[in-house]
């Protein structure tokens, strides 16, 4: 019997270990097996990335599947599964080149045959595909021979190469799908990855084993167990007692207690993660855009970087996130509390003898402002904070502070019909016009706010149809820095991924999209 399948979940184990320990620290133990213990933040949905939601779960499976493109921690584009790529004269069909020598670990091949079937099932309505849009108008793929497949979009799309690193379009091997059907997502299938999926307890536990004939080089260590635990200082009891190796994240709060303890190291990287909060648009309120602006210059985000953050994260100067392909600074903005009472006053709110704004004897309506808890390092504090700078310039707020698999729930089907502000840390992996042309655009469901902006849906086509590298990235910054002037969200903060390490391993690579990879860690010498 396998002895990963009898050992505890560590997350279960952890709920006591806050009590008997608290966060006092102590030396961790040895990892078992060879075996890399890790506290990460984000309930798990799925068993292959297409099935599953947040980016966080979708970077840890991409230690199993891989994709035919990627892109860097340093945000350039690279070749994955594929080795180069061309586009036909009409632009509607991309021909990739695929890498040789390459199987899943269940022996099938890696082929053209294997991608079309990847892509033919990711396109399949009935698979509900939660991140679909990520790749645009793809609308098929064509084996051209062993080696060699093309695949077609509806109209021209500059952007398909850089969007198939998305883990939405990591290669599964033909005979998961064929074993298991519909299932899939539930089931443990097998990739071209440095780790294999050896056991689940969804939502809580994934179990991953070290895939030793993976064509990049085999991994050191023998395996990892990953343990969902969303609240932060539970996560931070199990590393400083030694039930843990790593803790994804380490909240800005927690550091110091971390960073001087010779057996842990704190590793940090910069996030492309915008926190914005949406602005419902359908109230009539925020159809006025010295509105939305005021409530942008009613809030102190240096205040917030420092105190929420400790000065590990940047207030937003874009309306996209910080080094996202297409990332250029548009502006700060600044807190000036007087200048957003006379953006108030233009559009003909003032405060009434109890500090609420009011127009024409209407108070303005209740803000109901949602925000995850523990899913980001200082969200809930961050909602805690705006919500208070937003009362304090007349606008009434009600905090809806949910755990993420809750409130994500709740963004997708709920905040937009019910005018709720909507607080969320958007990283999108691949580059700036996937962020601008999904969650700023009415027809996409990722708009929580509704924002409707005609001119942006253009620009995006425009983005889409230039295939010049240069002129396209112009393009992108063009119009991050006009959907910024135009407030649809509430700009806040991009902030900084920190992840407590025990010293006895090294190698793990963060990666600001949460792409983090564990294909080079090893026991520390």
């Amino acid at each position: 019997m396998n002895m990963h399948t009898l050992r505890p979940s560590l997350g279960r184990l952890l709920s006591s270990a806050a009590l008997l320990f608290g966060v006092a620290a102590a030396a961790p133990a040895p990892a078992q097996e060879n075996v890399l213990r890790v506290v990460v933040p984000s309930s798990i949905e799925a068993k292959i990335p297409s099935g599953t939601g947040p980016a966080f779960n979708q970077g840890l499976l991409r230690n199993v599947f891989e994709t035919l493109t990627v892109v860097s921690p340093d945000q350039k584009l690279l070749p994955g599964l594929a080795t180069d790529w061309s586009v036909s004269d009409d632009k509607l069909t991309w021909t990739f080149r695929l890498r040789e020598g390459v199987s899943f670990t269940d022996g099938t091949p890696f082929d053209a045959d294997a991608v079309v079937r990847n892509i033919d099932y990711i396109m399949a309505p009935e698979n509900r595909i939660p991140s679909l849009d990520n790749l645009g108008p793809l609308s098929g793929a064509r084996k051209v021979d062993d080696h060699t497949v093309e695949l077609t979009t509806s109209v021209p799309f500059s952007g398909l190469p850089v969007r198939l690193a998305h883990t939405v379009a990591s290669m599964v091997s033909p005979a998961s799908y064929d074993e298991y059907g519909a299932d899939i997502p539930r089931e443990i299938a097998s990739g071209t990855g440095p780790f294999m999926l050896e056991s689940f307890e969804l939502p809580d536990r994934i179990v991953m084993t070290r895939n030793p004939d993976y064509w990049g080089g085999a991994p050191e260590i023998d395996g990892i167990d990953f343990d969902f635990i969303n609240d932060g200082q539970t996560r931070l009891a199990g590393l400083l007692s030694g039930q843990a190796d790593m803790n994804f994240y380490l909240s800005p709060i927690d550091r110091p207690r971390v960073a001087g303890n010779p057996d842990f190291e704190v590793l940090s990287v910069p996030s492309i993660r915008a926190f914005v909060a949406h602005l419902p648009m359908g109230l009539p309120a925020m159809q006025d855009r010295k509105v939305r602006e005021a409530l942008n210059l009613a809030i102190d985000r240096e205040a917030l970087a420092n105190f929420i953050f400790s000065g590990s994260a940047t207030a937003l100067d874009s309306s996209i996130g910080p080094g996202q392909i297409g990332y250029r600074a548009a502006h700060q903005l600044p807190y000036d509390p007087e200048r957003a009472e006379e953006l108030f006053a233009e559009a003909g709110w003032s405060k009434n003898s109890d500090g609420i704004l009011e127009k024409d004897g209407e108070r303005f309506p209740t803000l109901t402002y949602l925000a995850s808890n523990g899913r980001y390092p200082g969200d809930d504090a961050l909602a805690q904070a705006v919500s208070g700078y937003l009362t304090e310039a007349g606008v009434p707020t009600e905090l809806r502070i949910e755990e993420f698999a809750t409130f994500i729930e709740d963004a997708r089907n709920t905040a937009r019909d019910a005018g709720w502000v909507t607080q969320i840390a958007w990283g999108f992996a691949s580059e700036g016009a996937s962020m601008l042309c999904q969650v700023y655009v009415e027809s996409n469901p990722l708009d929580f706010g509704g924002y409707d902006n005609p001119e942006l849906e253009t620009a995006c086509a425009e983005i889409d149809a230039t295939f010049e590298t240069d002129a396209r990235i112009r393009l992108i910054e063009e119009t991050a820095a006009w959907v910024m002037d135009d407030y649809p969200a509430i700009f806040l903060l991009a902030p900084t991924y920190e992840v407590a390490t025990s010293t006895a391993f090294t190698g793990l690579q963060l990666s600001s999209s949460e792409y983090h990879s564990f294909a080079g860690v090893a026991p520390a010498e």
